[in-house]
């Protein structure tokens, strides 16, 4: 996590004025544990004294908002495309409940059918909309799988 720019919030927040952008600056980087690259005391001071000692609740919206547009998806343990951590039919949660994670080809299969419709193009790191080509593609990933899975079954059956 960096510390948010006075730069970055005025883009996000341009109905604010310098003060507020400065305000939500200092406490977001204050409650992200982040110190700030300015270091003049007076002038963190001035900006600490602007803030009511009880953040209104339109503070922690705006807080909220900038923490949200600076976070990068999580793409590597529980991505959304696959359910999300939270979520207790996560792909990865299904196929291990169903034994499927035996099989590599059959759990592939089920995670390319489950995420097919989630599917989202990631272009220099924002999320756009659904793609149809990408959710065909994921499809017949599936069907490969699938196929793959039946030809091996196949092969033991002949040798058995």
């Amino acid at each position: 996590m960096n510390i948010i720019s006075f730069k970055e919030v005025k883009q996000m927040f341009p109905y604010l004025d310098n003060m507020g952008v400065k305000c939500v600056v200092y406490e977001y980087n204050r409650r992200h544990n982040m110190t700030s690259k300015r270091k003049d005391v007076k002038f963190q001071e001035k900006i600490a004294a602007t803030i009511p000692k009880d953040l209104s609740e339109e503070m922690d919206k705006i807080i909220k908002k900038v923490h949200m547009a600076t976070q990068q998806p999580e793409m590597v343990n529980h991505p959304a495309h696959y359910g999300g951590e939270t979520n207790p039919y996560e792909v990865i949660k299904v196929i291990e409940a169903w034994g499927l994670n035996k099989s590599f080809c059959l759990g592939n299969a089920i995670k390319y059918i489950a995420r097919q419709p989630k599917v989202e193009k990631l272009c220099g790191g924002v999320i756009t909309v659904t793609d149809t080509k990408l959710r065909i593609e994921d499809l017949k990933k599936a069907a490969w799988y699938l196929n793959r899975e039946i030809e091996n079954m196949e092969k033991k059956n002949e040798n058995h």
